[in-house]
């Protein structure tokens, strides 16, 4: 559960930074074959929007797995003994809940 919690959220950080890093660090962190596999070449990063292609093939399927791994990690908090920690992982994962949803109904 932890693991998934760690894999969600640098997802999470990766997937609202694609423009920025594209733009500003010459990084991609989407595998080329997704892209291939869209039909669209690196240079939509260098946009203000997405294209609708980036959005349907490669953001939603990656913000379901983002999903799928929160809902791994729900099981989390209530093993931990300490309750500071149970607390401190309870906030993490609904504040990671809530950037998944808010970059599902925005533009990453």
């Amino acid at each position: 559960a932890s693991d998934a919690i760690c894999h969600a959220l640098q997802l999470i950080n990766h997937l609202q930074d694609v423009g920025e890093d594209y733009r500003f660090r010459d990084r991609i962190y989407l595998p080329q074959a997704w892209l291939r596999d869209a039909g669209i070449g690196e240079t939509v990063l260098a946009g203000q929007r997405s294209p609708a292609a980036l959005r349907e093939k490669i953001y939603t399927p990656w913000l379901d797995e983002i999903a799928r791994l929160l809902t791994q990690g729900e099981r989390l908090a209530p093993t931990l003994q300490s309750l500071r920690l149970r607390m401190e992982i309870t906030v993490i994962h609904r504040w990671a809940v809530a950037l998944t949803e808010a970059l599902r109904s925005s533009d990453p």
